[in-house]
């Protein structure tokens, strides 16, 4: 290959929604970095938004035009299944996906949507060449 490209993104992830941080949202939409992404699962790694986080976040990007971006796994499936992997002394990677089932990401999905509407904010890209319909919150 003779010729490359890359296309990146820069996102912000947030993490707690305390006075200081619900302030950069604005400060990174201004500064041309609207999109932000939270994470509902891996609490033990540290980087996981609690309900009252997303919904203080979703409030403030509605406020400012930003897309917050969810990584939807329910923290409590995939952490119950991932215990039950390494009792069993099997985090082999066949099993370790079977730790996050669709349900697991079906449970968080409707409630991160949840949340998206109840904030006034959930709508449908009416994109046509977004052929998987994806929610925008």
């Amino acid at each position: 290959m003779k010729e490359s490209a890359i296309d990146y993104s820069v996102h912000g992830k947030f993490v707690e929604s305390t006075p200081e941080a619900l302030a950069d949202i604005e400060k990174m939409a201004e500064g041309g970095i609207p999109t932000f992404k939270m994470f509902m699962t891996y609490k033990k790694e540290g980087v996981m938004s609690d309900d009252e986080t997303m919904l203080k976040v979703f409030e403030k990007a509605k406020e400012v035009s930003g897309l917050p971006m969810v990584h939807c796994e329910s923290n409590a499936i995939a952490e119950s299944n991932i215990e039950k992997c390494r009792e069993a002394n099997d985090m082999s990677w066949v099993n370790f996906a079977k730790c996050k089932p669709v349900l697991c990401e079906a449970e968080a999905f409707a409630r991160a949507v949840y949340f998206a509407e109840y904030v006034g904010r959930a709508r449908r890209r009416d994109d046509p060449s977004d052929r998987f319909g994806r929610l925008h919150i």
